[in-house]
């Protein structure tokens, strides 16, 4: 440029506008997002080998020095092998609109290059627990998938990416029980980073989950309480029936043969079956005689019964009858 050029050429951008490509067509340049203006990997891929998957387009973006490999809508059920090897770049990864239904083999992805935007959104995932996501991560975008909870470790991950500015998890069927009160508090804390959170709702009853109470989450219904009481109730009183049974059975089992209650619980036999006399023969002193001369020869001398009979010879003594 001619020395003190600037003097006399004034450069102007007001009626400055894009004529390619069709999406900047006639709008001014001043009006244009930096993020819009990409550039074709030719030459990168000169430089680096081809690091396009097949159906995929990708371009360069000067502004962040980001490579977006962009797989959106392919019809694809897995995720391409082929990445930008580099850590020089950032890389966004674009995959919405597919048929994703795992995280098998984003992990190498994520390993290979500078992460700094995963989209995933309108896939069949139902879950991103078993991926490590990259600490330098910015963008994640996970909505309109089947994903009906996260874990606790997910949850740290994305807690702990300090890079993270926005994560998209409305329109997945969220499961609402006590183990979302950890996912509901991640979406409160991280409020500013998660837009459209009204509409993360639970498949139960489509309520939204930032709506809800702890005890919402953890609502036990009156019925069910009283059931558990009343199991509890009845347990106890059947051990403790057990137990009282077990300790004075031989006193149940009597009163009850007494009483003529349950006799099919309660044989005869097994009540004497401890019980070394059938009988025992009380009188009084001034009767002495008459059952030494009279009861007991006669008692010694029958053979209609098979009794064993106790006869008191002292306080501490009995006498033995056989028939």
């Amino acid at each position: 440029m001619i020395p003190d050029a600037k003097k006399y050429i004034r450069l102007s951008s007001d009626q400055v506008f894009c004529h390619e490509p069709i999406n900047l067509k006639n709008i001014s340049l001043q009006e244009v997002d930096v993020n819009e203006l990409k550039c074709p990997l030719s030459e990168l891929s000169l430089k680096l080998g081809k690091i396009c998957p097949d159906n995929c387009s990708c371009f360069f973006r000067p502004e962040g020095n980001t490579i977006a490999v962009n797989c959106t809508a392919i019809g694809t059920d897995k995720f391409p092998e082929l990445v930008p090897a580099s850590h020089v770049f950032n890389v966004e990864l674009l995959f919405a609109g597919n048929r994703l239904r795992s995280l098998d083999g984003l992990s190498n992805l994520l390993k290979m290059a500078n992460v700094t935007r995963l989209s995933l959104s309108s896939n069949k995932l139902k879950s991103i627990d078993d991926v490590v996501l990259p600490r330098g991560l910015k963008i994640l975008e996970l909505d309109n998938n089947e994903i009906s909870s996260l874990s606790n470790r997910t949850i740290g991950q994305l807690t702990s990416c300090e890079n993270l500015t926005m994560i998209t998890l409305h329109k997945n069927p969220w499961n609402c029980d006590c183990d979302a009160r950890h996912f509901k508090n991640f979406i409160r804390n991280q409020y500013r980073k998660i837009p459209n959170k009204e509409d993360i709702r639970c498949k139960e009853n489509g309520r939204s989950i930032i709506s809800l109470t702890e005890e919402d989450l953890c609502y036990i219904s009156f019925t069910v309480i009283l059931t558990f009481v009343s199991l509890g109730i009845f347990g106890l009183m059947s051990g403790a029936a057990v137990a009282l049974y077990y300790i004075y059975q031989h006193e149940i089992k009597v009163w009850m043969f007494a009483h003529k209650i349950c006799l099919w619980l309660v044989a005869e036999k097994e009540l004497d079956k401890d019980k070394i006399y059938d009988a025992f023969v009380s009188f009084s002193h001034k009767d002495q005689e008459f059952v030494d001369k009279h009861l007991i020869p006669q008692l010694e001398k029958s053979n209609d019964h098979n009794y064993k009979l106790c006869i008191p010879l002292s306080r501490l003594h009995c006498r033995r009858v056989y028939p």
